[in-house]
């Protein structure tokens, strides 16, 4: 070992020996009394509660959880087994085709995307009764109201205005 570090090594073991020294020992300390219990003041029971405070109690909170659904829009849990009704947009299929052969049949696009081929006397996807197919419409009948679908459903085109300078 070269002499000329020895001050210095002795010196840094002078300090890591107090820095050892003066460390103190983690855990608990050896005489420790027993812990004193903390008064807390008591709470009063809900049969006690005095009637002036306002508070009156009908029936089980967990009673009224169990009853209404508060993530549904009808608040109505499903039984098991019963799968939910999907919620339509207003207007959920679109008129695409007309396929004329021996029985004429609508060709529809629903709001799925999917395609559907019906003929007179169908359901479509909201409960809607195809009651009449033409060679460029479909008449539907829901809930006691006619309506007539068009393959195509353009308006007719605005006369251009030329203002003259």
């Amino acid at each position: 070992m070269n002499k000329k570090y020895f001050p210095e090594l002795i010196g840094l073991l002078v300090i890591f020996s107090l820095a050892f020294l003066f460390a103190g020992k983690p855990g608990i300390p050896k005489f420790q009394s027993a812990p004193r219990a903390v008064a807390r003041p008591s709470l009063p029971s809900p049969q006690t509660i005095p009637e002036d405070m306002g508070i009156k109690r009908t029936g089980s909170i967990t009673l009224t959880l169990q009853e209404r659904n508060i993530f549904s829009e009808d608040g109505k849990y499903l039984k098991p087994g019963e799968k939910p009704k999907p919620v339509l947009p207003e207007n959920p299929y679109t008129l695409i085709g007309i396929l004329d052969g021996r029985e004429r049949k609508a060709v529809f696009r629903e709001y799925t995307g999917n395609l559907v081929v019906l003929t007179k006397g169908k359901k479509l996807i909201d409960e809607a009764v195809i009651t009449r197919i033409d060679s460029r419409s479909v008449q539907v009948k829901k809930e006691g109201k006619d309506r007539e679908l068009k393959i195509f459903q353009i308006a007719p085109p605005k006369p251009l205005r030329i203002k003259n300078p």
